[in-house]
């Protein structure tokens, strides 16, 4: 009996250093890269070429929060250059739920790390698409905004990633159904005509809480009386339908007519 339990903890102790020691070789071989990387283009695209990045992946699953930071860390150096052929293949590559999941990591430097990375993919419009599309993305990136207080770096992160992730519109309305309006209000206000019409497509879709309806009504209203005004017929379907959406929360009628007389205004000066 003693001789037996002595055998299995020399086994499970055996074991941890096996362990320990694969992670290290890890860790050091992940730094090796990066410094092999670090500010060499040319060393960059090799790396690539050689399918590093595909070996990359399998190790998102792994464990370790040191091996998880020098992951990412690698990722990010593998993504920094002027061209967006590094930041494509990453998107096109890894699993991009897996960098998500790492933005809820209890560990602050993963959480920090994935975010720099993020970050900087989010300067590709290939790149953007893709973090828009990866199940929870957004809503994980709102939730790290609105989280200043804790963290103020994931929260200037996070602000940046979003603002870069505009560049679509299906982004925005996720951003909206985050909690995060200002950039469809400012996208209806600012845009184009064609980004006006989808913003208010947008409205009428998505569920606002009753205490912002009347803040996006004093915001939206003036928008969407503009767009009436178009010569273009989806334009005023869409800005009608809109409008009417805002008047069924009772509060925001008064807000609707007195948008109405100041355009009106607007019209016959």
């Amino acid at each position: 009996m003693e001789s037996a339990k002595r055998g299995s903890k020399n086994q499970g102790g055996s074991r941890i250093f096996i362990l320990r020691r694969f992670r290290k070789l890890v860790i050091d071989a992940l730094r090796d890269q990066q410094m092999t990387c670090e500010g060499k283009e040319y060393n960059k695209v090799k790396v690539r070429e050689a399918g590093i990045i595909q070996l990359l992946d399998r190790y998102l699953t792994y464990t370790s929060k040191d091996v998880r930071y020098e992951l990412l860390q690698l990722l990010k150096t593998l993504a920094d250059e002027d061209t967006d052929e590094g930041k494509e293949m990453i998107v096109n590559t890894l699993t991009m739920s897996c960098i998500i999941k790492f933005l809820g990591s209890s560990h602050q430097t993963v959480r920090h790390a994935a975010l720099a990375l993020l970050l900087e993919l989010s300067k590709s419009q290939h790149a953007c698409k893709k973090i828009g599309n990866a199940t929870g993305a957004i809503l994980m990136l709102v939730t790290s905004k609105y989280n200043e207080e804790s963290d103020a770096f994931a929260s200037e992160a996070a602000d940046q990633i979003l603002r870069n992730l505009e560049k679509f519109p299906h982004n925005i309305k996720q951003m909206a159904e985050s909690g995060l309006l200002e950039p469809l209000l400012i996208h209806l206000a600012q845009g184009s005509e064609e980004t006006q019409v989808m913003m208010a497509a947008y409205l009428v879709e998505i569920d606002i809480g009753h205490e912002k309806k009347t803040n996006v009504a004093e915001k939206a209203c003036p928008a969407l009386f503009g767009l009436v005004q178009s010569e273009n017929t989806e334009a005023r379907r869409a800005a009608f339908k809109a409008l009417a959406h805002i008047s069924l929360y009772h509060p925001n009628k008064q807000i609707l007519l007195s948008s109405l007389t100041t355009s009106r205004c607007f019209i016959y000066e």
